[in-house]
């Protein structure tokens, strides 16, 4: 079964997850879920990331590579509550959104993080902003 939107189905695995208190999903790991990760792990949202060996499903210790399964060790309060209250997708493979530095919205009256892929990378809107850097608006997390 192929998957048309590998964005959208990592971020629904995470939201099910979360839903379902697991302390850590598996997902695949493209270049573009690998920084939107690295930007959530950065934020806070979620605990580590972790490369997986295919044959054994064992946790490597060595730095992730592209193409290969990933576990994402979610992060808890000491109540089972989340760090990621909700994440939502925004540009998807039949509407892409762009936008200038000047539009990145913010989330949850900046409680929340904006990630946005530009000609720097995959970053924040806060960081985007601050660069004066626009681009591809991918996902939001409070």
């Amino acid at each position: 079964m192929s998957i048309s939107d590998p964005i959208a189905d990592a971020l629904a695995k995470i939201r099910n997850a979360i839903m379902s208190k697991h302390q850590s999903v598996d997902v695949w790991g493209t270049n573009m879920i690998m920084r939107i990760l690295e930007v959530l792990k950065q934020e806070g949202y979620i605990a580590d990331i972790e490369l997986l060996d295919a044959e054994k499903q064992t946790v490597k210790k060595e730095p992730v590579k592209v193409g290969k399964k990933v576990r994402v060790m979610l992060k808890y309060s000491k109540e089972m509550k989340s760090a990621i209250h909700g994440i939502k997708r925004i540009s998807k493979p039949s509407r892409r959104i762009y936008v200038s530095s000047q539009d990145i919205p913010s989330v949850r009256n900046n409680l929340g993080v904006m990630i946005v892929s530009t000609s720097v990378g995959v970053v924040t809107g806060k960081y985007a902003k601050s660069r004066l850097i626009g681009g591809e608006l991918i996902c939001s997390v409070w």
